[in-house]
């Protein structure tokens, strides 16, 4: 399990990258912004993998990796470095 850094780290990168999204739009931004809302809730504890399981794929994925993140499986940040 993350400390409470390492997951703030990583809500703080998402919204961001969020707040990028929502000034530059583009065809997709709609989509890329409801899979980090939902990456912040599992982060932050208020949804869960499982409650993503039956969703379409991209979401479904996203909420996959966003859970192996939080259980220290995968290292790699969830936000973009740009």
């Amino acid at each position: 399990m993350r400390t409470k850094e390492e997951v703030q780290k990583q809500v703080d990168g998402l919204k961001k990258t969020k707040e990028r999204l929502q000034q530059n739009g583009g065809m997709f931004a709609e989509q890329y912004i409801e899979q980090i809302e939902m990456q912040i809730d599992i982060l932050t504890g208020r949804e869960s993998y499982a409650d993503h399981e039956d969703d379409e794929p991209q979401m479904e994925s996203c909420a996959y990796d966003t859970d192996q993140w939080l259980q220290g499986e995968s290292d790699e940040d969830l936000f973009d470095n740009d």
